[in-house]
């Protein structure tokens, strides 16, 4: 059957509902009504009980971001590795994605030169860093803005 939606546990065709995260974290499942009878709630708590704690983490960085955003402080984008040991992050003054009733206002970048082993040492900063979360950590180099 062309474009059905199939149970994400059996296979099945038939009478397939998406059942959406409790916490609207993880992403939905796919489940036909015999698989859907079969998901105790108990169930459904132990195949979330992370998700509460994770969609509760990423909105206080996302609220973070804008704060920082809201007061001039470039937040990490992206970057470009330059060679083996050196890679170009690039800063943005803007939250990345626009909410609802929010101005859309263009980004300035700011880009930075940081070692690599500065660098991979981002996933024990914050969830959006700045550049001083990499200049505490090491010498880096301000290339542009």
């Amino acid at each position: 059957m062309s474009g059905a939606l199939c149970c994400d546990s059996c296979g099945t065709s038939g009478g397939v509902r998406k059942i959406k995260c409790p916490h609207g974290w993880c992403p939905s499942r796919a489940m036909c009504a015999a698989c859907r009878a079969k998901y105790t709630k108990a169930m459904r708590d132990e195949n979330h009980k992370t998700c509460a704690a994770s969609a509760k983490r990423a909105s206080d960085a996302e609220d973070e971001m804008r704060a920082h955003c809201a007061a001039g402080i470039p937040v990490l984008w992206s970057c470009d590795r330059v060679d083996s040991n050196t890679v170009k992050a690039i800063f943005r003054d803007t939250p990345a994605f626009i909410r609802a009733g929010e101005v859309f206002k263009e980004a300035k970048l700011t880009y930075y030169m940081i070692p690599m082993a500065i660098y991979n040492q981002r996933q024990n900063m914050r969830g959006y860093p700045i550049p001083d979360d990499f200049a505490a950590l090491g010498k880096i180099e301000l290339v542009g803005a």
